[in-house]
């Protein structure tokens, strides 16, 4: 099952007067546990604090009893746009897409005058609508040296299928360059909305090389469900095929498991 989570929305720039729209700039990281993130006191902070995600927590909101629509990402996706359930957005499952034609925030914030703008990862089949400008990944796209699809591309490579171009580095370095660049561009007389869409953490794990090493000499203290069978759950948790057991060699980058990670 996938969880997006990591969801900062965040109203970028003071409001200076009282009838000035504020800047938004909506961040999100994909599969991004809250354990993960020191702020939600997640236990894997104590290794790897994460004080950039922690300030914007500590000068804003944390969602503290928060839950998703439809806990996989493409529906998640179509939610956090339209603010609807599946059933009225018409996003059910990884492969649904959502039509250009449905309402969204991005529209509704363009039409009262916003610049509207997303970076990174959509995964919502379609080409995004609603957007002045728009730079994305091709599906679940890949982590290093990037292909993205910047906006009049969709329809202008072989066979009408969109054109990409290639990055250079990680994916995560790449869209943050690409929204600091739309930032740095945008039309300082009008508001604007980027929703900015990270691919990492989702599997397969491959961190910038810089990053190999970050914990080489650390022991993490495993969790008790690490290799849990899911026995008392139900039958589709049963089913699934991104837990620990099913690794592999692209999720490892030639990393061998340590032993009592292992299954007999």
């Amino acid at each position: 099952m996938l969880i997006l989570s990591g969801l900062t929305l965040c109203a970028a720039g003071m409001v200076q007067a009282q009838n000035k729209a504020p800047n938004i700039l909506f961040i999100m990281s994909d599969d991004h546990t809250r354990q993960a993130i020191s702020a939600y006191g997640g236990f894997l902070g104590e290794y790897l604090p994460t004080p950039n995600i922690d300030r914007i927590g500590n000068e804003g909101a944390r969602l503290n009893n928060s839950f998703v629509t439809n806990s996989i990402s493409t529906p998640s996706r179509a939610a956090f746009l339209t603010g609807q359930y599946s059933q009225k957005n018409g996003v059910y499952t990884l492969v649904d897409q959502l039509d250009r034609n449905h309402p969204t925030v991005a529209k509704e914030l363009q039409n009262i005058g916003y610049q509207t703008a997303v970076i990174g990862k959509w995964h919502l089949g379609t080409e995004p609508a609603g957007f002045d400008y728009y730079n994305v990944l091709p599906g679940q796209g890949r982590y290093h040296n990037p292909l993205m699809i910047r906006i009049g591309d969709w329809n202008e490579g072989p066979n009408g299928r969109p054109k990409t171009t290639e990055y250079g580095g990680h994916s995560t370095d790449v869209i943050a360059n690409e929204a600091i660049s739309f930032l740095q561009s945008a039309d300082p007389d009008k508001p604007f909305f980027l929703k900015c869409n990270f691919k990492a953490p989702h599997r397969p794990w491959q961190p910038a090389h810089r990053f190999h090493d970050l914990l080489k000499d650390v022991f993490i203290t495993q969790p008790d469900n690490l290799l849990d069978n899911y026995d008392s759950k139900g039958l589709y948790t049963q089913q699934l095929r991104m837990s620990m057991e099913h690794l592999n060699s692209n999720d490892l980058k030639g990393r061998a498991i340590p032993q009592d990670m292992t299954r007999d």
